[in-house]
């Protein structure tokens, strides 16, 4: 990772363990188990009403996935009690992600990071790096729903944004967003 700044290192670290959570979970064949109904409004996950004759096991209750989705639905909570605009909207891209790598769901993905780069521009967010995370990260979700003119859009604008932050060719966030554009380009 080559940065000038602490700070800035330190801003990427909630995000590559947020990355690094979610892919050894996507490695060792965890899926969300059907226990949340997903709903139109990024903001509610509703619990699925259980019968009687399917009680879940303490250790369905205790999967590592519903372990992540309860910690990150809990720092939604207190990061909007803060008022942290910015936490919000890194918390909005963190349910985006679990809902796209875990539950398989892309729109509700696409939701999420959406409503994480509408928080980021109402508040004039100066941290070009963290939208352009977001820009790449609803590409993602735009690519894999395959909406491609959307998808090859927003990976532009977001390496337009790297560039703007002095991101040079070899920083790895700029290098995900190319190949990124460039599997699009090639579909």
């Amino acid at each position: 990772f080559a940065s000038n700044s602490t700070s800035e290192y330190l801003l990427f670290i909630p995000y590559l363990a947020i990355i690094d959570l979610l892919l050894l979970l996507i490695r060792s064949s965890f899926t969300m188990c059907n226990q949340f109904i997903v709903t139109s409004t990024p903001a509610k996950l509703i619990p699925r009403p259980v019968t009687p004759t399917e009680e879940p096991a303490k250790k369905q209750r205790d999967s590592p996935e519903h372990v992540v989705l309860r910690q990150v639905l809990a720092d939604m909570k207190r990061h909007r009690q803060t008022g942290d605009s910015q936490k919000v909207a890194e918390t909005w891209n963190a349910l985006g992600l679990i809902r796209l790598h875990m539950q398989r769901d892309a729109s509700s993905a696409r939701e999420c990071h959406a409503e994480a780069l509408r928080i980021l521009q109402q508040d004039d967010c100066n941290n070009k790096r963290l939208i352009a995370i977001t820009l790449h990260d609803l590409g993602y979700c735009c690519e894999r729903m395959e909406e491609r003119t959307d998808a090859l859009s927003l990976y532009k604008e977001a390496i337009s944004l790297l560039q703007q932050d002095d991101c040079d060719k070899s920083h790895p966030r700029m290098i995900a967003t190319q190949r990124a554009m460039n599997r699009v380009l090639r579909s």
